[in-house]
């Protein structure tokens, strides 16, 4: 008859009982389905981890696409839709080449200098400063719930300084200027589906008090060389 020992892992000594040949084989079969149920659970509990950290994964890159895409954060219920939604707007916005479009809301340009930005939000470029103070101030309410959010002390309004601009444009000659090899005379090589290659180097923005003195000017000049309504 089979002996059974049993190590409990507490300090004393193995369990030990002794089985008719038919029990110890029904006591084995047995040991050995409790064996595969636990290499079950282990691998159920992987998948479940695994599961739980793409979850995580997807909530982050989400929320890096909703901030650029200027979707709030609240409410969270159908976030995944209004996130679609502003995909299928920016993709149907899309300018056919070399028509102009307004930028979006988070592209500083030379019309839209000042800028507000919230950690959770992103960024918005306005053309003042006191839209920029605005929205800002608007960020920081949004922190508060029922307690501050620990974001709130990272809001901040600037203004622009330089911006990425494009720089020595230079547009596809017709085919018939380029060589066999897709090279110009000047030896630049072009790709059969660029229209143009340009560089792009921080250029300095006008500032405020520039801007206010050329519209100035500018009036002054307009009034100067107004026609004279008794003349």
């Amino acid at each position: 008859m089979p002996q059974m020992n049993f190590d409990l892992e507490d300090g004393q000594g193995p369990v030990s009982f002794v089985l008719s040949k038919a029990d110890g084989d029904r006591f084995m079969a047995f040991m050995e389905e409790c064996t595969d149920a636990i290499k079950r659970r282990d691998q159920l509990t992987e998948e479940l981890e695994s599961a739980q950290d793409y979850a995580e994964d997807r909530v982050r890159v989400l929320d890096l696409v909703r901030e650029k895409l200027g979707v709030p954060s609240e409410p969270h219920q159908g976030m995944d839709e209004r996130i679609l939604e502003a995909l299928d707007a920016l993709v149907s916005n899309r300018p056919a080449p070399g028509r102009v479009v307004e930028p979006p809301p988070w592209y500083v340009t030379e019309d839209k200098p000042w800028f507000a930005y919230c950690p959770e939000q992103g960024l918005m470029a306005f053309e003042t400063e006191a839209e920029a103070i605005r929205q800002g101030q608007e960020f920081i309410a949004d922190h508060l719930d029922e307690c501050w959010n620990e974001e709130a002390d990272q809001v901040f309004v600037g203004r622009a300084t330089q911006i990425s601009t494009q720089v020595d444009l230079v547009n596809r000659p017709d085919d018939s200027e380029l060589d066999e090899d897709g090279f110009d005379a000047e030896g630049r090589s072009w790709n059969e589906d660029w229209a143009y290659i340009c560089n792009y180097r921080l250029q300095p923005v006008v500032s405020d008090a520039a801007k206010a003195w050329a519209a100035a000017s500018s009036t002054a000049c307009d009034d100067q060389f107004a026609p004279d309504p008794e003349g």
